[in-house]
C-alpha cells in the first residue's frame, strides 16, 4: 500500500517513501533553521547546513518519484555520513571546527598524558541539545525509510557498509584517543 501526494491510497508514492519524505523536510528545515548560528562561528559551517539543509529538502522532493538504486544508495550514504559527522562532533575535538566557547568546564575523565594531566574534551565539541536529537532522529528515520525501498540484495550490501563504517569509527576514534 502506498500513499499519493494529494492523500489517496494507490500504488503512486511508497508508503516508506512518504515517511522519508515528511522525516526529511523536517531535518533539512532544522539544518536551514540552525545556519545562521553557524554562520556566525564560521562561513564554512554556515555553508555546510545550507548545503545539508538543501540537500535533505531536494531528497524529500525527488521522492514523489520512483528513483534510481543509485540515487537511494547515495541517499543513505549521504545522510549516514551526516549522523557519523554529528556524533564525532559531539564526542571527539574535531581540529576543522571552529572553537564553541561555550565556557562549560568539562570534568576530568580518567586516565593521563605524560606527567598525568587529565585528558579533558576540546573546546570544539559542541554540546548536544533537543533540537540536535530531533534532527538526529528524523535522519535517522530517514535512512532506514531509504533502506526499506531498497532491492534486498543493495540493502544487504548497503547495511554491511554502513555497518562496517560505523565499526571502522569506532576504532579510529579509540586509536586516536589511546595515543
Amino acid at each position: 500500500m502506498s500513499i499519493d501526494i494529494s492523500g489517496r491510497v494507490d500504488e503512486a508514492v511508497p508508503l516508506p517513501a512518504v515517511v522519508a519524505m515528511a522525516w526529511g523536510v523536517m531535518a533539512g528545515a532544522i539544518h536551514l533553521l540552525v545556519a545562521p548560528a553557524h554562520f556566525a562561528e564560521a562561513w564554512y559551517a554556515g555553508v555546510f547546513f545550507v548545503a545539508v539543509g538543501l540537500g535533505q529538502l531536494l531528497l524529500s522532493v525527488l521522492l514523489t518519484r520512483p528513483l534510481p538504486v543509485p540515487v537511494l544508495v547515495t541517499g543513505v550514504g549521504a545522510t549516514a555520513a551526516v549522523v557519523a559527522l554529528y556524533v564525532a562532533s559531539r564526542t571527539v575535538d574535531l581540529w576543522f571546527l571552529p572553537p564553541h566557547g561555550h565556557g562549560v568546564e568539562h570534568l576530568p575523565v580518567a586516565g593521563g598524558v605524560g606527567n598525568g594531566i587529565p585528558v579533558l574534551p576540546g573546546d570544539r565539541i559542541e554540546p548536544v541539545g533537543a533540537l540536535d536529537l530531533a534532527c538526529l532522529g528524523a535522519e535517522l528515520v530517514v535512512i532506514a525509510m531509504l533502506m526499506s525501498l531498497l532491492p534486498a540484495r543493495v540493502r544487504s550490501r548497503t547495511g554491511t557498509v554502513l555497518t562496517v563504517g560505523a565499526v571502522a569509527g569506532v576504532v579510529v576514534v579509540a586509536v586516536l584517543r589511546s595515543t
